[in-house]
């Protein structure tokens, strides 16, 4: 047989109209019975993923700090870390208490060494 021959026994096979368009109807119906069952697990995803995000981001702040500092930042979530951060600064405090500041004498030492060094380095350039 060819593929002609096959063709056209297929179309001469009887297909009762009715019958195929109620089981199209009952198909469309079950469809959108089942598109409604998914919905809440979709939803249940986003909140438990939303939540578990929440979640990292509060709990990072104990772990490290310094993401508490950058996280005070930010616009709307900073409030929720400031207290954190005092937290933080209160620790740091006291143990700056503790140990003296430097001396001016150092830090003007630092500041003429590196202007001396940048001079250098123009009379380099030019030279």
């Amino acid at each position: 047989m060819s593929k002609h021959d096959l063709q056209k026994e297929y179309n001469q096979i009887p297909v009762p109209q009715a019958a195929l368009q109620e089981r199209i109807r009952q198909g469309i119906k079950q469809g959108k019975r089942e598109q409604q069952i998914k919905r809440p697990k979709r939803l249940r995803r986003l909140v438990v993923s939303t939540g578990l995000a929440a979640s990292l981001l509060i709990t990072s702040t104990f772990v490290i700090p310094s993401f508490a500092t950058a996280m005070a930042k930010v616009p709307l979530l900073g409030q929720m870390y400031r207290p954190f951060l005092e937290q933080e600064n209160t620790g740091t405090a006291i143990g700056q208490k503790s140990s003296r500041p430097k001396s001016i004498k150092s830090q003007v030492i630092r500041e003429l060494r590196f202007r001396s060094s940048m001079r250098i380095t123009t009379e380099q350039r030019s030279g």
